[in-house]
Parts: C-alpha cells; structure tokens; sequence
C-alpha cells in the first residue's frame, strides 16, 4: 500500500468487523473503521481486489463430504455436546453454591443495616432534639444579651447624663461665692484671707477654689470652717448668721 500507513491485515480486520456487525462494506465504512486514516483511492483499489478474491473463492465449488467423515464429525459433536452438557452442569451447581453464600451474605449484611439504620435513626433524632434544646438556648442566651445590650445602653447614657450633671454641678459649685464665719475667733474671714474682721460688711468673699487653697497655718489653727459657717450670697442678698 503506498505510503498510507495502513497494513492489508488492518483493511481485511476492517472489513471482517463490518461483515461481523453485518454493515455494508464500502470505502467510506472502512476508512471509518480504520479509524479515518488510509486514503479513498487506496481503500477504492483494495476493495476491488478484495472482491474479486471473494468471486474466486466463492466459485470454487465445494467438494462432497464423505459419509464416514460426516459420521465421525456428528459423534465428535455429540461427545463435545455432552462434555459441555457436563461442565454447564458442573458451573451452574458451583454458580448455585455461590448464589446462595452470596444471597446469605447479603441476608446478614442487609439485617446488619437495618440494624444500623435504626441506630442512626435513633441518633438523630437525640441530635435533633439537641440541636433544638441548643437553638432555644441560644435564642434565650440572644435575647438575654439583646436585654443586656439595651442595659448597658440605658446604664451608659445614664452615666453619661450623671456626669454631665456633675460636671455642671462641679461648675455650678466653684462659681458660688461664700462669706466664711470663723468658730474660734469669731469673726469673718477677710478678702484675700489676711485676717479676720468683725464686721461683715468687711468680710471676704470666696470661691470654692479659695477655699480649696486655704493655708496651712489656718488649718493648723483649727480653723477650718464647716458648713454651718459657711454663708452663700445669693443674687447679692446680704448674709445673716443665726446665733
């Protein structure tokens, strides 16, 4: 064959498997056969030689068979259909035999399934049941922390508001304005703390910062002043004592 990479025995196998599956044999269904290799021209002029061979062989008449031959090929075809008879026989107990260790097998295995099944029935649904007791713990544990949340809101915006009112306080309380009776001398303090007077018109008035920086000295004297001596103007009223 020139140069198509294709052997006669691949064409002959081509053709014998087409014949085999009784497809029509033609230069289209060998090469597809071949695989779609090999040329048409190529495959064309071996098809010709091939069935001019065919012709050949199928004019050669076929010579008679003799009696005895015949005899001889019909007590072969008996013993060979017994010997087979017999090894079918033989295969299908032993196929028997395996059938049944087979559907035993599948018996104990199926009991041990089922018997599984049921026990991961069993277990899922404790699981479900878990799973529900978690999913009811988690939406109280998610409602509880949505109560505390808004809690700590409500606590946060409280501090927030106590301190802005102490800080207003705080402000409130150092621009108060104070006259300061003294005990032990029985006087007023005067301005810039430089001593005492017993007229109140002479009197000092203080700030809390003042009295926060109140001397050592005056502390020293037991002189520090508690609330029942301390008087607070107001609106520029004038301070009284009560004896």
């Amino acid at each position: 064959m020139p140069n198509t990479g294709i052997t006669t025995t691949q064409m002959l196998a081509a053709i014998a498997a087409l014949q085999d599956r009784g497809e029509k044999i033609t230069k289209v269904t060998v090469r597809e056969e071949l695989g779609e290799t090999g040329s048409y021209n190529t495959i064309s002029k071996f098809l010709a030689r091939w069935r001019e061979s065919q012709k050949t062989v199928q004019a050669i008449p076929a010579a008679p068979i003799p009696e005895a031959v015949q005899a001889l090929f019909a007590s072969a075809w008996n013993v060979a259909c017994v010997e087979a008879q017999n090894e079918i026989t033989k295969e299908c107990e032993v196929m028997s035999v395996k059938v049944a260790e087979i559907q035993k097998d599948y018996a104990a295995k199926s009991a041990e399934d089922a018997e599984a099944i049921q026990v991961q029935e069993v277990q899922l649904v404790t699981k479900d049941r878990t799973i529900a007791d978690l999913t009811r713990e988690l939406t109280t544990f998610a409602e509880r922390i949505g109560y505390l949340t808004a809690k700590n809101e409500e606590v946060r915006v409280a501090l927030d508001e106590a301190k802005k009112a102490h800080e207003t306080a705080e402000a409130n309380v150092a621009s108060v304005e104070f006259l300061i009776w003294s005990g032990s001398e029985a006087a007023w303090w005067e301005a810039g703390q430089r001593g005492y007077t017993k007229h109140r018109a002479e009197a000092g008035i203080f700030t809390l910062n003042d009295l926060k920086k109140a001397s050592l000295a005056d502390l020293e004297k037991g002189d520090t002043p508690s609330l029942q001596h301390v008087l607070i103007v107001k609106g520029g009223m004038e301070p009284t004592i009560e004896e």
